[in-house]
């Protein structure tokens, strides 16, 4: 089987790619539709200059030492990584979803570390044929709202400006900007 060959020149060429559909999508706010993608992206741009550092260093005790201060840290931290684990995600289960014109509607029940459930509404934008996404309104529908208004849930952008203030009728399966 041949191995696939690349020269430092294109390699360079596609890691300073790589670096630079990284920061539009950081730029944009956009990720990829699919999370191993996001991390991927992410394990290439960290790890591809320590492994050229790593491999340009000609002492080999330099090398191993390089690659225990490396790793080292990651021990020392490992008892923050329960309060992580406990304190830092929440629960989520989906609830229904609704495609509308290249936007997604997702409304999920949602509990953070403490307090009881909640529902929310994600609004995202899809771009390059699904490929990449952003969330950019979070909505919630009113509670004990009359029958009339029942259906429609108000969304508004993380800046609470006017630019991103959505009404999407559940019942008609109707989006529109406001």
């Amino acid at each position: 089987m041949p191995v696939l060959k690349l020269s430092h020149k294109k390699l360079l060429a596609i890691y300073i790619s790589i670096c630079i559909v990284a920061l539009v999508l950081y730029l944009t706010g956009y990720s990829f539709s699919i999370d191993f993608l996001n991390y991927l992206m992410i394990a290439i741009i960290l790890i591809y200059p320590i492994i050229k550092f790593i491999k340009s260093l000609t002492q080999l005790w330099l090398k191993i030492l390089i690659v225990i201060l490396a790793v080292a840290p990651v021990f020392l931290i490992r008892k923050d990584v329960l309060s992580l684990l406990a304190f830092g995600f929440e629960s989520k289960r989906k609830v229904q979803e609704w495609k509308v014109d290249g936007y997604k509607i997702v409304h999920t029940e949602r509990q953070g570390w403490s307090g009881g459930w909640y529902d929310r509404y994600d609004l995202t934008r899809y771009r390059i044929f699904g490929l990449i996404n952003k969330t950019f309104a979070y909505g919630h529908q009113e509670e004990n709202c009359p029958e009339s208004v029942a259906c429609k849930i108000q969304f508004e952008g993380d800046d609470n400006d006017n630019h991103n203030k959505y009404e999407f009728d559940s019942c008609t399966k109707i989006l529109k900007k406001i």
